[in-house]
């Protein structure tokens, strides 16, 4: 499972869903989309305008602080488990 995490530096959302990742053990790579020029515009060209996005195994599946999609998310089965 590859997790991604599109982010703001000042954004208390982001921070916190980074926190309940890191608690949940689950790793996830960070994009900051104030200096990733790249990834901010095509983001915004899918329409997306609002942070956090959490994108696992290439499919944006929320926006903001969801800990009950973290929580969902821990519980699956990793590639090493199955």
């Amino acid at each position: 499972m590859r997790v991604t995490v599109y982010s703001n530096p000042e954004c208390g959302q982001c921070f916190a869903t980074q926190r309940a990742l890191e608690k949940a053990g689950i790793e996830f790579r960070h994009v900051d989309l104030s200096t990733d020029e790249t990834a901010r515009n095509h983001l915004s060209e899918q329409g997306y305008s609002t942070v956090p996005l959490v994108e696992v195994d290439g499919e944006i599946l929320w926006t903001g602080f969801r800990p009950e999609r973290i929580d969902k998310l821990a519980q699956m089965p990793t590639a090493a488990e199955v």
